[in-house]
């Protein structure tokens, strides 16, 4: 299994049931991505705070916070945050933050007065053309090395499989990268989040949400998230013609997202769901007979 069957099996699913699903149906391995996904963000973690794999989640806590906070919807998430992985989880974190930031305007991020001080974050948004012209620098970095795959190292299946005997496509990424791209990722979550907010226009929202990424995802897979995150915010921002524009590039999973956060107007359905009818496209995880369903069940509520 790998990131992509991971988003099939489990992200979409849990969008798509979560208001029925009890703790008992939940699985440790998959906190994260409920963190990632949920509508009622912070009480999924306080459902989710007695789980074993629960304070590995921390991270995500705080991208969705950023995410609150940039789309000025901050109602005591942060308080929400250290009360469930408590204070020296959140001490701990930051400070994590703090020595891998790889500019000074990202370590702005790992103060908590930023998150508690009204005027703090007012302050730290004021210098704006700093923090675009630092976010498209780090969006354009991690398109360049993670999203075409530019200067990672190579690890060769072939070589592997006559070593292990195993062929798992998710160490197509070596170890070294892998602990690269976890480094970076609160940089380039949070740069996207200032594009998105302040230059909403940008190329390079278009390109996240259009190019996958270069190997094999992992399980959790945080860059699927972004990319689905950006899928979703072209498709509103520019509406169902970006879909049908881009659809042999998209995958299916992306529109079936984008279904399933609201992100398609109820007057766009029947055309997505003829267009999707009378095109022939790629299948990863989710097919289009499973697309069309979901719109004819998103119709008859509408």
């Amino acid at each position: 299994m790998c990131g992509y069957c991971i988003e099939g099996a489990v992200a979409l699913n849990f969008i798509e049931n979560e208001n029925s699903l009890n703790n008992e149906e939940l699985e440790n391995n998959w906190i994260s991505i409920y963190i990632q996904e949920s509508r009622h963000f912070p009480e999924i973690i306080s459902k989710l705070k007695n789980f074993d794999n629960f304070q590995g989640s921390i991270d995500v806590a705080f991208y969705r916070l950023w995410e609150a906070l940039l789309n000025q919807e901050n109602s005591g998430i942060y308080h929400c945050i250290v009360n469930d992985y408590g204070v020296k989880a959140v001490n701990n974190y930051l400070t994590s933050l703090r020595s891998n930031c790889h500019n000074e305007g990202w370590k702005s991020l790992a103060d908590s007065e930023l998150y508690i001080n009204a005027d703090r974050l007012e302050q730290y948004l004021g210098s704006v053309n700093q923090l675009i012209e630092d976010s498209e620098s780090t969006l354009k970095s991690y398109l360049e090395l993670w999203i075409s795959g530019k200067n990672k190292e190579i690890s060769d299946p072939q070589k592997r499989l006559e070593e292990t005997g195993i062929m798992d496509p998710i160490e197509n990424t070596t170890p070294k990268d892998w602990g690269n791209f976890y480094t970076l990722f609160p940089n380039v979550f949070f740069s996207f989040l200032i594009i998105k907010r302040f230059k909403n226009d940008s190329e390079i929202l278009r390109r996240i949400a259009l190019e996958s990424p270069h190997d094999v995802p992992d399980f959790l897979g945080y860059d699927l998230w972004l990319q689905r995150k950006a899928f979703v915010f072209c498709v509103k921002n520019h509406g169902l013609q970006f879909v049908l524009d881009n659809y042999n590039d998209i995958r299916l999973e992306l529109i079936y997202y984008a279904l399933l956060k609201d992100s398609i107007c109820a007057e766009d359905l029947d055309v997505l769901k003829n267009h999707i009818s009378s095109h022939e496209h790629w299948v990863n995880g989710v097919d289009s007979d499973s697309v069309v369903e979901l719109i004819n069940s998103l119709k008859s509520i509408a």
